[in-house]
């Protein structure tokens, strides 16, 4: 592991610290599957996504330094920000095959050859957007599986399963949404959810199978890992 990665998961672990100390104030958290925690990297951890803070939740749950996969419209808003450099977080953009995406991308492969971790939520803000939490997960984007297939790294799919919930206003003011320029379908977002309990569900890893054809290796491993998730979810989620 690189000096650079070493610091930076040095000052993970300080915030995770503090993450493991505020957190159960707020909601009550059970782990499940812990025997398929990650002990070491490198890894890929990928999840279904209801709340905006989802990340937080899987921090307290491994100890394993995790570098996540941000939307890159969260670096307008400074305590976002501020989170993006603490963390050591990546961004990209969504649907759009920029010099800044492509970039990125390489510092999640190279994170990954580094023996560094990446979190990723392949929902994107999808299933945040729809605001619509009784219905299923949104379809993936497979990005995630075909870094897996190019690093031949596994994935751990983890499923946060909630208990208890609450649907609340949107926190932040459209007019604030409209002057940092976010994408029309987050300014129109008027709820937002949080959780009061839930379990966060450790899967078995999935790997990408070598004996096929690439983007049938990508389809495979995309179907397997969202099923592991999709199984341990409430039938009405």
């Amino acid at each position: 592991m690189s000096p650079v990665l070493r610091a930076k998961y040095l000052v993970y672990d300080f915030l995770r610290r503090i993450v493991r100390a505020i957190l159960p104030f707020f909601m009550k958290v059970r782990i499940r599957g812990s025997k398929h925690i990650p002990r070491k990297g490198p890894f890929l951890i990928v999840s279904n996504h209801r709340f905006d803070l989802d990340a937080f939740l899987i921090i307290y749950a491994v100890a394993s330094p995790i570098t996540w996969v941000a939307a890159d419209f969260l670096s307008r808003f400074f305590l976002s920000k501020f989170m993006i450099w603490a963390f050591g977080m990546i961004t990209v953009s969504k649907g759009k095959l920029h010099d800044n995406n492509f970039i990125n991308l390489g510092k999640i492969v190279d994170c990954l050859k580094d023996g560094g971790n990446i979190g990723i939520f392949p929902e994107g803000m999808d299933y945040l957007i729809a605001a619509d939490f009784d219905k299923p997960m949104t379809p993936f984007y497979t990005g995630y599986a075909k870094i897996s297939c190019i690093t031949n790294i596994p994935v751990y799919p983890v499923t946060i399963i909630p208990h208890r919930e609450i649907t609340r206003r949107h926190p932040i003011p459209k007019s604030i949404r409209r002057l940092f320029n976010v994408s029309t379908d987050l300014q129109e977002l008027s709820i937002r959810n949080s959780y009061r309990a839930v379990t966060i569900h450790f899967n078995p890893p999935v790997f990408p199978n070598n004996q096929t054809r690439k983007a049938q290796r990508v389809e495979e491993l995309n179907a397997q890992v969202r099923n592991a998730i999709e199984k341990n979810l409430p039938t009405n989620t």
